[in-house]
């Protein structure tokens, strides 16, 4: 009788846990349910006010994705929020122009404009803080089959510098014709689109400017990359001279004394603030740092196909399609380094 007893207690009390795991189960179940619901309730939120409220929208929807197995709901109406967060204004090439992809463009420091080379041989300018779709003006230069236009900001957004380059990689560099007066280096008002001064330049067109950040300070050197060969023809690699521009005065003077390998297409070079230094970088991802005064290399790495100075000329940031780093230049020591990128292509 008491084995039966003791039978009958040990089995109802497995039934009890039986009955406690179904419930704890059923309860998962339903706290999933519900949670998946929640999801997809705030996805759809998120997707509702998309267009009235795109911050609320990314904030519904990082909700909804929350958790270790987001929903795909979530997932889609985040991205769209992400999307359409990140989309402050659209604007459009005229039509009636030609296109050849976007080639260079850049926002004034001040957000007010927009500046498109949106075919090699024209760029334009929009105003930011109107609703127009129309440009506020535009520049063009003959032989959109050679001429090479590359635009900047200056560091107050009040002019728009450009590069009108001469070279056409899908011909012969002796079939090229001459480059025309229109090559050189232009300072035009943001505003009005008036040409402030146009710069020649050297025997071969300028093809990029360069200096210690983003935009150019017009209040100091900026150096300027040209072709080194007699008739002005460009490759891959390139040598090119280097130039030191003062867009003020318009003088032009010789920086190095040596040519170095650059891209056709700008310049992946930079100035320390008071010019004393210039750093440059190669095909074969070395990078190096010049005394402009003495032309001595005075440090040297591998790893960089693009660098960059600090503005005080005392750090070295070069990277290659897979990898960054700094150095210290007084030291000469790596301080830091990044690996395993997907595909860097430029470092500011």
């Amino acid at each position: 009788y008491k084995r039966q007893e003791r039978d009958r207690a040990i089995a109802a009390e497995e039934e009890a846990e039986h009955q406690q795991t179904i419930a704890e189960e059923q309860a998962a179940i339903a706290q999933a349910n519900a949670e998946l619901a929640r999801s997809r309730e705030l996805a759809a939120s998120a997707i509702n006010v998309l267009d009235d409220d795109p911050e609320l929208s990314v904030l519904l929807a990082l909700e909804a994705a929350r958790g270790a197995d987001p929903t795909f709901e979530s997932l889609a109406a985040l991205r769209e929020a992400l999307q359409k967060h990140r989309t402050i204004r659209t604007v459009a090439w005229p039509e009636e122009w030609r296109w050849d992809g976007l080639l260079a463009g850049s926002i004034s420091p001040n957000g007010h404009h927009l500046v498109v080379s949106g075919a090699r041989n024209r760029l334009a300018v929009w105003d930011l803080q109107t609703d127009s779709d129309q440009p506020l003006w535009s520049f063009e230069v003959p032989s959109p089959d050679h001429a090479a236009i590359l635009p900047y900001f200056n560091t107050d957004g009040s002019d728009v510098i450009a590069t009108v380059g001469w070279f056409n990689l899908a011909e012969p560099a002796d079939e090229w014709p001459e480059p025309p007066p229109e090559t050189g280096v232009y300072v035009f008002d943001t505003a009005t689109g008036d040409i402030v001064k146009h710069i020649r330049g050297p025997k071969c067109p300028i093809n990029g400017l360069f200096q210690t950040g983003r935009y150019l300070d017009e209040d100091r050197l900026v150096g300027a990359v040209s072709p080194s060969a007699d008739d002005c023809s460009v490759g891959y690699p390139a040598d090119e001279d280097v130039w030191l521009l003062d867009l003020r005065t318009g003088e032009l003077a010789l920086g190095l004394d040596k040519t170095v390998p650059s891209g056709y297409w700008g310049a992946p070079m930079s100035l320390s603030r008071d010019g004393r230094l210039m750093t440059a970088s190669d095909f074969y991802f070395r990078s190096w740092v010049v005394d402009l005064a003495t032309g001595e290399t005075v440090f040297e790495t591998s790893g960089g196909g693009v660098s960059r100075l600090s503005a005080d000329g005392s750090r070295l940031l070069a990277g290659s399609p897979t990898s960054i780093g700094m150095w210290d230049l007084d030291s000469e020591s790596e301080l830091w380094s990044l690996k395993g990128l997907p595909n860097l292509t430029d470092i500011w």
